[in-house]
């Protein structure tokens, strides 16, 4: 996506690289033309550039328009209620962000049929096999989902766990669990609470404690404990549509509870009988 965007003639010269292959050679200067992954600025124009293809384009191709909050920098999660809007959204939508000379790739959908206008070359043909032979698992956001059945999983990347249980150690595996849709929120609270306990040790001198000393015996007794377990979380299944074709109405209770360790907060739908969700059918690219 940033190597879709030229930069300002003005402002190459901020991007500047001194390169050679070999040390007797002069040193060649060389201008990045597009926007360079790693630079604090390169998420901003991304997206900002996204935004203004839409804006400048988007009049012509009003299904489009529909999602143009639902991107995530380059992936786009989106849907319609019925097969045939979707197949309308997914063409307008390519046509509308070639305008900018960006094309969509890996589509999928839990209805086939949407897809049926999408080049195959344009499809998420290599899915993942991480779960379960028979599936195909598509990796989005940090999570898998998996079109034919519609349901969504947890990835869990775990680092190897070394011999000797340290503060960076723990960190690092924490920083590890990516849920952004808060799934596995009461998992990742307990996480945190372990790294809380860690930061008010101190070390011999009474400072905080030491990012690579091993952690004192019991604290590293339990976090191996917790540690052990983490892997369990590829066996969550969470159904994507939460909300029937059928259903007339539809009732949302809220709850919310805290301690002195932390606070929760769920919302819970009452849906029996209620309209389609609008993205149980989920191109995405």
């Amino acid at each position: 996506m940033y190597r879709q965007i030229l930069v300002k003639d003005c402002d190459k010269a901020l991007q500047r690289i001194l390169w050679r292959s070999d040390a007797n050679e002069p040193i060649a200067v060389y201008e990045l033309n597009t926007v360079t992954y790693g630079t604090a600025c390169a998420p901003f124009l991304a997206i900002r550039t996204l935004q203004r293809i839409f804006d400048d384009h988007g009049t012509k191709f009003p299904k489009a328009m529909a999602c143009k909050a639902d991107f995530y920098v380059d992936d786009l999660l989106s849907g319609a209620t019925t097969t045939r809007d979707a197949q309308e959204m997914a063409g307008q939508l390519n046509k509308l962000l070639s305008c900018g000379g960006f094309s969509l790739r890996k589509w999928a959908s839990n209805c086939p049929e949407a897809l049926k206008d999408i080049p195959e070359d344009q499809r998420a043909t290599n899915p993942q096999h991480e779960l379960a032979a028979e599936t195909s698992s598509i990796s989005t956001l940090g999570l898998l989902w998996t079109p034919e059945s519609d349901i969504l999983q947890v990835q869990v990347k775990l680092p190897i766990q070394e011999s000797k249980c340290t503060k960076r150690q723990v960190l690092a595996c924490i920083a590890r669990i990516y849920d952004p849709l808060g799934f596995i929120d009461p998992v990742k609270m307990k996480a945190k609470l372990f790294m809380q306990q860690i930061w008010m040790l101190k070390g011999t001198d009474k400072r905080a404690w030491p990012w690579d000393e091993e952690l004192p015996e019991q604290l590293a007794r339990d976090w191996m404990s917790f540690f052990m377990q983490l892997h369990l979380l590829e066996k969550v299944r969470i159904p994507r549509v939460v909300i029937q074709s059928d259903t007339l109405s539809m009732q949302y209770h809220l709850f919310c509870d805290a301690s002195e360790k932390g606070y929760d907060f769920v919302s819970v739908g009452n849906i029996p009988n209620c309209w389609e969700h609008p993205v149980s059918r989920l191109p995405i690219g």
